[in-house]
């Protein structure tokens, strides 16, 4: 198969965020130098550089802010990063300097509310980036993105580079982008005609689920394909028999991700609804969160329930081995109207990961989410439909005590993740489709 070589712009490779998880395990076994990064330097930071060595930075020679948002934020030259030694890039910020102390806590804020941050700044081609991508040369174009700025600008590359390309929706934000504030109508409708241009112009459509090609169809007139975070089944080989916990009374939940908008209230009512439920004196529930986002402030309510422990995010390849020490492992979507818009169409990340683990699922998630129709329709993990303490009771015990019951949901889960996400099927479409759509639209144009 030919590899034509590609530009990712939106996302860079990690081992800690859903979309650069997905990345990572979609281009895997891509030719290292056949693939090249363009990215903010927010999200280069503690990029892996496993995949690809080929990074630039977009700073002030492309991202400029309009006067006075100027002088507050925090200015990045523009650039190749030169790689190191080490397995990850290091972006040198100050998170405790004024400047961004003001621009993170007021100055962000109060233009999220006002709509002004779809205005404040853009982003352009500059002569030195120009220069990157002709000595780069791409063939074909890979989008994640989620914000009006760079919906803009990757318009204006596409445009410049005439190569075809692919934008992959990782969730709904084209309906969360700008929610509040006073001129909410006018952002939202220009951020709709803004993304439909977008879609006008790439090549491929691909979302994070089924559901989400569905809703997409019908919203964009789109054909969106769906390629969900694939894995490595190697890696899960020895852990997919489920076995009763041996008689005693001590049982742990697990939550491994980030926790923002989509899940932080449903995790606090789990905990609380743990904490406070009657299980009973004969089994103690201990429920561990492990998570990049662990030392958040905004997870202070979480600390103070005592069978909860909020842990530092473990390294990727250490995460099959971690599902190993829990009983039931936890995927928690928010209640809320904002929490849903954001996540109904979305797959954590992870599910197909805990699908692989042999250990229970546990979906706390509204039924009308993707996560909830694929597990329940599946019939491979027990999901819960609303906030209820006492459905989180039934939902805990059942897992715990009924061996034949999680007998057959593990052994549907690791059966359909083996169908649906076996990692060397899944890249291997994937690569197929970017070399076959590059492939086919460069021999149209070379026979015009």
């Amino acid at each position: 198969m030919d590899h034509p070589r590609v530009l990712i712009f939106g996302q860079t490779f990690n081992n800690f965020s859903g979309g650069g998880i997905t990345l990572s395990n979609l281009f895997k076994g891509w030719p290292k130098d056949r693939l090249a990064v363009l990215s903010y330097p927010f999200m280069l930071h503690e990029s892996s550089t496993a995949l690809c060595n080929n990074f630039y930075q977009l700073g002030s020679e492309e991202l400029t802010w309009k006067y006075p948002f100027s002088l507050i934020k925090q200015k990045f030259s523009s650039g190749e990063i030169e790689i190191c030694e080490t397995d990850t890039i290091s972006v040198l910020r100050d998170t405790r300097n004024l400047k961004n102390l003001v621009s993170s806590n007021l100055l962000n804020p109060a233009l999220r509310f006002t709509g002004l941050i779809h205005c404040v700044s853009s982003l352009k081609l500059s002569i030195r980036l120009k220069k990157w991508l002709y000595t780069f040369d791409p063939a074909f174009f890979y989008i994640q993105i989620s914000n009006l700025e760079s919906i803009l600008f990757a318009q204006e590359i596409i445009d410049f580079l005439k190569i075809p390309s692919a934008i992959h929706m990782m969730d709904d934000w084209p309906s969360t982008l700008s929610s509040r504030g006073f001129s909410q109508k006018f952002w939202q409708k220009t951020i709709d005609k803004e993304f439909r241009k977008l879609l006008d112009k790439v090549t491929i459509h691909l979302s994070i689920s089924d559901v989400m090609s569905e809703e997409y169809l019908a919203r964009y007139g789109k054909v969106f394909k769906a390629f969900h975070n694939p894995v490595d089944i190697s890696v899960y080989k020895n852990h997919k028999v489920y076995c009763r916990p041996n008689v005693r009374t001590k049982f742990s939940i697990l939550y491994i991700g980030r926790v923002g908008v989509a899940n932080r209230k449903s995790l606090l009512f789990f905990a609380k609804a743990i904490e406070n439920g009657c299980l009973g004196s004969s089994k103690n529930i201990e429920f561990e969160i492990y998570s990049k986002d662990y030392e958040d402030e905004k997870l202070k309510s979480l600390r103070e329930y005592n069978n909860v422990k909020l842990n530092p995010a473990v390294s990727h390849d250490d995460i099959p081995e971690l599902f190993q020490h829990f009983d039931i492992l936890l995927l928690p979507l928010d209640f809320s109207k904002k929490g849903l818009r954001f996540a109904r169409f979305s797959m954590p990340t992870k599910a197909s990961e805990y699908m692989m683990s042999g250990k229970p699922i546990l979906i706390f998630a509204p039924g009308e989410t993707a996560v909830s129709k694929f597990f329940s329709n599946n019939h491979c993990g027990y999901c819960i439909d609303e906030e209820n303490g006492s459905m989180i009771d039934l939902a805990v015990k059942t897992l715990l005590d009924d061996s034949e019951y999680v007998r057959t949901i593990t052994g549907n889960a690791y059966k359909i993740a083996l169908e649906k996400f076996d990692g060397e099927k899944v890249r291997s479409e994937f690569h197929t489709l970017i070399s076959q759509t590059t492939s086919t639209i460069m021999n149209n144009s070379s026979g015009k």
